[in-house]
């Protein structure tokens, strides 16, 4: 018997020696705390991290080192109560109080430990320093602000620029005196704006990626109608668009996909003060597609109208933009006057 339990001292001693080298050459903070918050014991990383000695740590409440201690240890015992697990463990970032008042961010992690009768002897909790970690993304999220800003500059200067060479045609539509000429040059200004309300709608936008496309059509063609100077009682235009957003490289070909067909509709739709409907549609399909029809109500084109083949700079550039620009489709439909279907896929 006396052999017996010489041996069993002897392994009970190799356990806590070996146990307590685990400990002591742990790189994490390990602090031991009482159900009721206590620091129990401690290893050396924490007493280095934090600028104490183990005798002035042991006794003390955890919220001494811990910054809000005493409702973490709160949290985790009431998170054993509600549940019928025993392995429960916390794991969140938090902050040590160094001796010299330094502020330590730290990923904790809590588990709650047991006697062999079951009941709860303490809290283990583990913690590295993460602030090398703070710092980088500290700056990872200031390098991203300041990108941010100048991606928004960008498109206030490209919206600028554009608006600067609007202004320019305008002018020389002032001094041009053929009447298809001004019209060309009015044309063209129509385009470079509905590029340039693009940029600075996404100069607007909280996200520098996308803008809310139904907002940018409805800005649009409030802004051809104006240029031509429609008579809203005239022709209407009816505008059923899904609240959706979409990504500068669908925007810009559609927007100008849109400025076109609108812009056709209203030179060659409703001649003789004829009042009529335009309409605008786009909705998102299955298989990731979405379909944007544009039409109108109005004199409609002959039946062996083949768009695909005429050279006008207008429904060239459409072809153009569905087919190199969106990837799409377009077709088109003669009934009852002329509808457009286009479709593409799924917009971001």
């Amino acid at each position: 018997m006396a052999e017996d339990l010489k041996r069993s001292n002897e392994k009970i001693r190799f356990a806590k020696e070996y146990t307590d080298n685990i400990v002591y050459y742990m790189t994490e903070s390990l602090i031991v705390v009482s159900p009721g918050g206590i620091i129990q014991t401690t290893n050396d990383s924490t007493t280095s991290l934090l600028e104490y000695g183990k005798e002035e740590l042991i006794g003390q409440p955890i919220s001494r080192v811990l910054l809000n201690g005493e409702q973490f240890v709160l949290d985790l015992m009431k998170g054993i109560k509600e549940t019928t697990k025993t392995n429960i463990s916390y794991h969140m970032d938090m902050t040590f109080i160094s001796k010299s008042s330094r502020k330590i961010p730290i990923l904790l992690s809590g588990s709650v430990m047991y006697d062999k009768s079951g009941n709860i002897t303490g809290i283990l909790c583990v913690s590295q320093d993460i602030t090398e970690r703070k710092i980088a993304q500290d700056n990872m999220k200031r390098s991203l602000q300041e990108k941010e800003v100048l991606l928004r500059e960008i498109h206030h200067r490209v919206k600028n620029n554009m608006q600067i060479i609007s202004s320019l045609l305008n002018l020389q539509m002032d001094a041009v005196k053929d009447i298809r000429l001004s019209q060309a040059l009015m044309e063209s200004q129509n385009r470079i704006t509905s590029m340039a309300l693009i940029h600075e709608k996404l100069y607007q936008s909280s996200d520098l990626m996308l803008i809310n496309f139904k907002e940018y059509i409805n800005d649009l063609t409030i802004g051809i109608f104006q240029t031509y100077g429609v008579n809203r009682e005239m022709i209407k235009l009816n505008i059923n668009v899904e609240d959706t957003s979409m990504d500068i490289d669908h925007a810009i070909p559609a927007g100008l996909i849109i400025n076109e067909l609108i812009t056709n509709s209203l030179k060659y739709a409703f001649p003789e003060r004829r009042k009529g409907i335009i309409y605008i549609i786009l909705k998102t399909m299955k298989d990731d597609m979405v379909e944007l029809v544009i039409g109108d109500n109005g004199l409609g084109l002959p039946r062996d109208f083949d768009f695909k083949n005429l050279k006008t700079l207008g429904l060239h550039l459409v072809t153009t933009l569905v087919e190199t620009q969106l990837h799409g489709t377009i077709d088109i439909n003669k009934d009852n006057g002329t509808e457009f279907i286009i479709q593409f896929g799924r917009m971001k």
